[in-house]
Formats: structure tokens, sequence, C-alpha cells
């Protein structure tokens, strides 16, 4: 369906998408070329292992992901926050911060 939110490996990754609707809760191992959709449901994130091997892209514009101390990244699946994405890393936070 319609996606809002695309993120597109550039190298092998693993995501991890949690919150919103139980089918929406799942791991992957992308692959450089794969493509992962983000339903339109409230509440999501992705984990992403090795996150500079990800480009995001938000209505079709791409995302540049602050640098942050770690490549393990918990991004919240939200395009109302696409602007605070690209404002600093106050809003992006290390894996080892956030509770799994």
């Amino acid at each position: 369906g319609p996606a809002r939110i695309v993120l597109r490996a550039i190298g092998d990754c693993w995501i991890q998408v949690k919150g919103g609707s139980p089918d929406a809760t799942f791991g992957k191992l992308l692959i450089a070329g794969d493509l992962y959709r983000a339903p339109l449901q409230p509440g999501l994130s992705v984990r992403i292992g090795d996150s500079d091997k990800i480009a995001i892209t938000v209505d079709g514009k791409n995302v540049t992901l602050p640098a942050a101390p770690s490549r393990v990244r918990n991004i919240p699946l939200d395009p109302a926050q696409r602007l605070a994405w690209t404002a600093g890393p106050s809003r992006l936070v290390p894996a080892s911060a956030v509770p799994y």
C-alpha cells in the first residue's frame, strides 16, 4: 500500500519495527537494494542496525540522519516528525538508551 516513509538498504543491515498493530512488529535483514515501506500506522518505530546502510525518504524527499554516537538507531516512523529528524540529534537516541 501507500507509504510516506521508505527505508532503502544501501548495504546489508537489519531492522526491527515495533509498535502499531501486532502485524506491524517484525525484524528482517535487508540486503542492499531492499525497500521497507512503513505502514501508515501511529506509534511505529524502527531500530536499525548499522544505520549508515539505510537511506530514508519521507514523502519522496531524502532525510539526513544527524550524526550519533552509535550506528544502531531507534527512529520514530512518524511522518510528522520528519522536520525534527533534520533539526538535530536530540530526537534520535542510541539503541542502548531505549529499553526493548
